[in-house]
C-alpha cells in the first residue's frame, strides 16, 4: 500500500490509497496503526478530500468502538465540520459522511443520557443535508 501512495499521480488517488493502508491495518488487527493513521491524515492541513473524509470517520468510529466515548464525540463532530467545509470539493461522498457522522453522534450522545444534545445534532443534521444533496445534484 504505502507503495501505492508513492506512486499515485493525483491527489484523490493519494488519498485513497491512504484510506486503504488505514483499512489494511484495521482489517489486520492493527487497529491503534489504523486510528492513527486516520487522526494524522484527518488533520493534516489543505484541502479536505473524500478520502481524508472517510478517514476521518473511521477514526472517529474507531474511537468510539475503543471505548473513548468522550473522544469520540469530538471526533465526530470534528468530522461533520470537515464535511461542511469541504463543501462541493469533495464531492457526493461529503453528504454521505456528515450524515453518517451525524447519526453516530445521535446515537452516542442518546446512549450518554445527552438528549438534549442529541437533539441539537439531529436538528443541524437536518438543515445541513439538504444542502449536501443540491451540492450532489439530488
Amino acid at each position: 500500500v504505502s507503495q501505492a501512495i508513492a506512486c499515485a499521480s493525483t491527489a484523490e488517488q493519494r488519498d485513497e490509497a491512504r484510506y486503504a493502508e488505514m483499512e489494511v491495518a484495521r482489517r489486520s488487527g492493527d487497529v491503534e496503526r489504523a486510528r492513527e493513521l486516520a487522526q494524522a491524515f484527518a488533520s493534516e492541513d489543505g484541502p479536505v478530500s473524500a478520502g481524508k473524509l472517510r478517514a476521518a470517520l473511521l477514526g472517529a468510529t474507531m474511537t468510539r468502538d475503543a471505548g473513548d466515548a468522550a473522544a469520540a464525540v469530538s471526533a465526530y463532530r470534528n468530522v461533520m465540520r470537515l464535511a461542511v467545509a469541504a463543501g462541493d470539493v469533495a464531492g457526493p461522498q461529503a453528504g454521505d459522511v456528515y450524515r453518517q457522522a451525524a447519526l453516530s453522534l445521535v446515537h452516542l450522545l442518546r446512549e450518554s443520557g445527552r438528549r438534549d444534545e442529541a437533539d441539537a445534532v439531529a436538528e443541524e443534521a437536518a438543515r445541513q443535508l439538504p444542502r449536501f444533496r443540491a451540492v450532489a445534484g439530488e
